[in-house]
């Protein structure tokens, strides 16, 4: 069968899938084959079957059309798998030196790291605590 995915959270790690009756057949991460994960509007073919408390599901999702194509993969330098690299922000306290990685989803290796330093959050704070403090030492000035 094919259809679109309703809803998926790569966080949560489960979804939805909307058959032609309007049903909605659930599936979790386990369910999809491969390492690309399903997003909402992506068309996959999949096997229904009645799961848990005999709620119809989804199991065997291949991805045959991603909605929005335009994501870039590459070749993993580690397994060799063509991924779509996956984010991960890591260092830093209070919003400072702040880094982002992109992780194979496949095998984990680092892909790219990018940042460092101050982000632009951090940089916009600093900038009103700045001007506060500019214009309370003026006020007490005058």
């Amino acid at each position: 069968m094919k259809n679109k995915v309703k809803w998926f959270s790569k966080e949560k790690g489960y979804g939805f899938i909307t058959d032609k009756e309007d049903n909605d057949l659930y599936f979790g991460v386990q369910d999809v084959v491969g390492a690309d994960l399903p997003e909402y509007g992506d068309i996959v073919e999949y096997e229904s079957y009645m799961g848990r408390e005999n709620k119809p599901s989804a199991k065997n999702i291949k991805i045959i059309t991603k909605k929005f194509p335009d994501f870039k993969k590459i070749s993993c330098t580690s397994c060799g798998i063509d991924v779509e690299p996956k984010l991960w922000h890591y260092g830093g306290s209070d919003f400072t030196n702040i880094q982002t990685q992109y992780l194979c989803p496949h095998c984990g290796n680092s892909l790219l790291k990018t940042g460092g330093g101050f982000n632009l959050y951090a940089k916009t704070i600093l900038g009103i605590f700045s001007v506060i403090i500019f214009g309370i030492v003026l006020l007490t000035w005058f």
